[in-house]
């Protein structure tokens, strides 16, 4: 890993001694679906995930070492729905019946996002493809049930969730110093969303299972970016020492 790291740091050095830098910011906004990862519910048959959408916005910071490679900070803030059809098993009141009979119900949970995102950007032939960790700030949670009573407590899910991003994307207008893109990121959440307390009440479905299965946030958005450049890097003619200029 250190040895990883040093020839990154190189690449950076060196890529700063040679090309002109400048930084960037950038309004971004757009669309997506969200889906909660727990293999305990993916394997039982009496439940069915539902997709629900949800909009975003934020705004970033860039850094663009040249041409091609950039470092982004975004702050992203935006909403999270997941909805659930379940089955729950009634009394069988006919003892000659093998049938089970069942009546289906419906549950949703929602909480809000800040994302704070920290990506590397290869920028070529007008394309980017984007990599980078991912801190969510849990925020506004609940969940909604037709059938279960359980009051739900905010403490049930856990205040941040780390993970990753990986996006892809194209330029489709602009001019020498603004441009828009368009383009797509997959999300994955790496830490558990619910907290001890939440796994003591068998959240996200109330239901218990045989073992504990952690359960991770997974997005899938289409976003939309305007960037500006604001402020470049150049090298002064009576030194070494590098200009900022707006």
């Amino acid at each position: 890993m250190r040895k990883i790291s040093s020839a990154i740091f190189l690449f950076l050095v060196v890529n700063l001694s040679f090309a002109q830098s400048w930084l960037d910011v950038g309004l971004k906004g757009g669309y997506g679906f969200g889906i909660l990862n727990n293999s305990n519910i993916w394997d039982d048959p009496g439940y069915s995930h539902r997709l629900n959408g949800s909009g975003f916005f934020g705004g970033k910071i860039g850094f663009n070492f040249n041409d091609e490679h950039e470092i982004t900070v975004d702050f992203i803030y935006g909403s999270f729905k997941q909805g659930f059809r379940y089955d729950v098993d009634l009394p069988i009141l006919d003892s000659t019946s093998t049938i089970v009979p069942t009546e289906e119900h419906s549950s949703e949970i929602t909480f809000t996002t800040m994302d704070i995102i920290l990506m590397y950007r290869h920028n070529k032939d007008g394309r980017y493809v984007e990599i980078g960790p991912r801190m969510s700030l849990i925020s506004n949670s609940n969940r909604t049930d037709d059938y279960y009573t359980t009051a739900f407590n905010p403490n049930y899910f856990n205040s941040n969730v780390l993970g990753m991003t990986v996006g892809f994307g194209a330029y489709m207008m602009g001019t020498e110093n603004f441009g828009i893109t368009a383009g797509a990121r997959l999300g994955f959440g790496f830490s558990d969303l619910i907290s001890s307390d939440g796994q003591s009440v068998n959240m996200p479905t109330l239901k218990a299972y045989d073992t504990y299965k952690g359960t991770f946030p997974v997005t899938l958005q289409l976003v939309f970016e305007a960037n500006l450049d604001f402020a470049y890097m150049a090298k002064a003619q009576c030194g070494r020492r590098k200009l900022l200029t707006f």
